[in-house]
C-alpha cells in the first residue's frame, strides 16, 4: 500500500519515509526534536512556541479564508498574488523559514518556472484554485517538450534535474507537500498535510504535527545532511531491523516446527 493516511490532515505517499519511523517524528519522539534542535532559545518552551505559531496560522488563514471566500470577484492575477503573499507570510511567521524571491531555475536548456525559495530550498506556489496535481500550461518546462505539467511534478522534475538541491515544497495554500530528489521513483511520494482541515478546523494537534515534521530547522545541513535525510536514514535502518527479525523468528518457527515432526 503505497498511501498512509497519518490523520485526517496528513497523507503519506510512496516511499519517502517509512510509515512508523515518520509516525514518531510526528509525534516529536525521534531523533533531532529537542527544543534546542528547533532552534528555540533557552528559557523558551518549545510547546509554547508551537502555540504561538498556531494563533499566527489562524489568523493567516482568517484573512486567506476571505480572498477564497471572494474568488468569483477576482481575477487570476489577484487570486495568484493572494495565494503566494499567504505562503510567504505563513512559512516566514509560523515555520520561520526565510523566503526570497527567486529567478527561474536553468539546467542547461531547460527553464524551470520557479518564483521562490525558502531557506533555499525550491518552493512552488500554485494558486488556490489550481490543485498540485492539475496540469497547467504555467508549469510547463522552457525547452522541454512544452507540455504542461502539474505544480507537483514541476517540482519533482526541477530536483531531478538539480544538483544541489535534495528537497522542496510544493503548496496551493490549501495543503503543502515535502518531496525529495529521486530519478528512481515510477509514482509521486511526498508528505503531504492539509492546511484547510487544520486551520479551518482549529485542530491544534495535527498542527503540532506539521509544525514539527515542516520546520525550517529541518532542511538545514549539518556534515552534508538535514534533519529529513536522517529520519529517511533511520526509517530505512529501522525497516531493515525489522525484517531481519521477521526473517530470523521465521526461521525459529520452521525449525520448531521441524523438530516437533522429529
Amino acid at each position: 500500500k503505497s498511501n498512509n493516511t497519518l490523520n485526517s490532515s496528513c497523507t503519506l505517499e510512496g516511499v519517502l519515509f517509512l510509515p512508523d519511523h515518520l509516525q514518531k517524528a510526528l509525534q516529536g519522539n525521534a531523533e533531532g526534536q529537542s527544543a534546542s534542535d528547533y532552534a528555540i532559545p533557552k528559557g523558551l518552551d518549545l510547546k509554547n512556541e508551537m502555540s504561538r505559531g498556531f494563533q499566527i496560522a489562524m489568523s493567516q488563514w482568517s484573512v486567506f479564508k476571505g480572498l477564497k471566500a471572494r474568488v468569483q470577484n477576482l481575477n487570476q492575477g489577484e487570486i495568484n498574488q493572494g495565494t503566494k503573499r499567504f505562503v510567504k507570510e505563513f512559512l516566514h511567521d509560523v515555520l520561520l523559514y526565510n523566503v526570497e524571491d527567486s529567478a527561474n531555475f536553468k539546467v542547461e536548456e531547460r527553464i524551470y518556472p520557479l518564483s521562490l525559495r525558502a531557506s533555499k530550498l525550491p518552493l512552488i506556489v500554485a494558486p488556490f484554485n489550481l490543485e498540485l496535481d492539475k496540469a497547467d500550461a504555467a508549469y510547463a518546462v522552457q525547452g522541454g517538450s512544452g507540455s504542461k505539467k502539474s505544480p507537483f511534478q514541476l517540482a519533482q522534475e526541477l530536483l531531478n534535474a538539480s544538483v544541489e538541491d535534495r528537497w522542496a515544497l510544493a503548496t496551493n495554500g490549501i495543503t503543502i507537500r515535502l518531496l525529495r530528489d529521486s530519478t528512481t521513483l515510477t509514482r509521486p511520494s511526498y508528505l503531504e498535510f492539509n492546511l484547510e482541515d487544520i486551520l479551518s478546523n482549529g485542530r491544534f494537534a495535527e498542527f503540532c504535527q506539521m509544525w514539527r515534521a515542516l520546520h525550517y530547522t529541518r532542511c538545514i545541513e549539518k556534515d552534508g545532511e538535514c534533519i529529513w535525510d536522517q529520519w529517511v536514514k533511520q526509517g530505512a535502518e529501522e525497516g531493515k531491523r525489522a525484517r531481519e527479525s521477521l526473517s530470523q523468528n521465521v526461521i525459529n518457527a520452521l525449525m520448531a516446527l521441524g523438530n516437533g515432526f522429529v
